[in-house]
């Protein structure tokens, strides 16, 4: 897991939530796809402690997230969500990802197969600029 924390720290980030001393949760960002073509966009995760949902830890957590995808000048924004879950369902239209497609069977979770829900929301046009700017 340390690994996994600083090999996306590099070019991504990572965000913990703590209260009091005790890690609730955490969410990240990284690389939607390997390939050039895909620079501009994030594939976004977010966990949060069962024991600690209903307090607007999540919001907070994936408000920072967010804000910080946007401030690395990223365009678009793709969460992939293990169905069923309300929850996540609910986090991510609460913050204007729409669900733009449906991989049958691809996720296991609970000694069973599960269907993935496409979520995607744009951040800004002018990371688009900003971005190529340095490329070139």
């Amino acid at each position: 897991m340390q690994r996994r924390v600083h090999s996306k720290r590099e070019k991504f980030d990572w965000l913990v939530g703590e209260v009091n001393g005790e890690v609730i949760g955490y969410a990240y960002y990284g690389a939607y796809h390997m390939r050039a073509a895909y620079d501009h966009t994030v594939e976004t995760s977010i966990y949060l402690a069962q024991h600690q949902t209903g307090k607007g830890f999540g919001k907070a957590l994936y408000q920072s997230l967010i804000d910080a995808a946007k401030e690395r000048g990223f365009r678009e924004m793709v969460g992939m969500i293990a169905l069923p879950n309300p929850s996540s369902i609910a986090l991510h239209k609460r913050f204007g990802f729409e669900e733009i497609g449906r991989l049958k069977r691809v996720g296991y979770k609970f000694e069973r197969y599960l269907d993935v829900g496409i979520w995607q929301r744009s951040l800004n046009s002018s990371g688009v600029a900003k971005r190529e700017a340095e490329h070139h």
